[in-house]
């Protein structure tokens, strides 16, 4: 099972590019969507070249070798944006997919219209038997009820697809960027996964959109299917930086970070924390007193920061770099 990472800009590739460097042995992807840059597209489809290494450790290898050793690693998937407004017609969509270096494509489908969706994959096969194209195209199952897959399944392989992914999982929370499972419960995977194998036989290529979260992993590799993507890693850059004294002392060496600045850090650090833990929100102010906290804490975090730029860093190198780690101990036991 491949674990795809949802990316959308450069820094993402950035944080990806020193994770897979400390898991050689593991093949990942990458998805993406076509409502991005020009510039982004030419990253994602260049990467590993172009992106900078950035939040890692100090292997001892130069830019040109880690790029090596990624390059063969890394699988692309694009898709349209089911959440997105505006639409392209399939053949700007595929000329995107060919701009983006993609592996597979996805058809346009509609999250819980199976109807429509299966009317989009039989115009979608026409585009795409009419082209020469270098990407493999991935239909895709929607549905509402168990049943409805079943026949979505069906229906696409009669029109001639090799690849389907299941979607209709997602749903959005009111105007929030987070998305979950429409029914979170490893039963509801299992039972979709396995009737589908039923029916259609062991060996089906099988990709389940927006399935992947750390505490699915084992299971979606047990399952056997051939991928899901993860954009919840996005959300997890957390405003906590009691790690960043340990970070901070472990890269004192390389940086040059004085003895001295290290403690200075460290200080500021509990006093943020101390501040943070009192059940203040800096959004939201109850009282004057909240109002004086809210400065403080800004003070604090721009101490932090301006005493790290001294040796060219700040807290966004720490956060990144605490979130590659987070999914360096996710992805090592994958």
């Amino acid at each position: 099972m491949i674990p795809f990472f949802v990316v959308d800009r450069r820094v993402s590739l950035e944080i990806l590019k020193g994770l897979f460097l400390k898991l050689p042995d593991k093949t990942f992807g990458l998805m993406g969507n076509v409502h991005v840059s020009n510039r982004f597209i030419e990253l994602f489809r260049d990467f590993p070249y172009g992106t900078a290494l950035k939040y890692c450790d100090d292997m001892g290898i130069t830019p040109e070798d880690a790029d090596e050793m990624i390059r063969d690693r890394i699988v692309r998937f694009a898709d349209s944006g089911v959440f997105q407004r505006r639409r392209f017609s399939y053949e700007e969509l595929f000329i995107r997919y060919e701009q983006m270096g993609t592996d597979y494509g996805s058809i346009v489908d509609f999250i819980y219209d199976p109807e429509r969706t299966l009317e989009s994959a039989e115009a979608a096969m026409r585009a795409y038997r009419r082209g020469n194209y270098g990407f493999k195209l991935v239909g895709v199952a929607q549905g509402v009820r168990l049943e409805d897959y079943i026949r979505s399944w069906e229906r696409l392989k009669r029109m001639g697809y090799e690849y389907i992914a299941i979607g209709g999982l997602l749903k959005r929370t009111a105007n929030s960027n987070f998305l979950s499972l429409r029914n979170d419960s490893v039963y509801y995977i299992q039972e979709v996964v396995s009737r589908i194998r039923e029916n259609f036989g062991e060996g089906e290529w099988i990709f389940l959109f927006g399935a992947f979260s750390p505490r699915r992993a084992k299971l979606l590799k047990n399952l056997g299917i051939y991928g899901a993507d993860y954009k919840g890693w996005l959300y997890h850059y957390e405003d906590d930086y009691s790690f960043v004294p340990e970070y901070l002392s472990g890269l004192a060496e390389r940086y040059g970070v004085s003895e001295e600045d290290v403690k200075r850090v460290r200080l500021l650090v509990g006093e943020y924390a101390s501040y943070k833990r009192r059940g203040y929100r800096l959004t939201y102010f109850r009282s004057d007193d909240d109002l004086r906290r809210s400065k403080k804490i800004r003070e604090l975090k721009g101490e932090i920061d301006r005493t790290l730029k001294k040796y060219g860093l700040n807290l966004q190198f720490f956060r990144f770099m605490r979130t590659r780690d987070r999914l360096y101990e996710i992805l090592k036991g994958v």
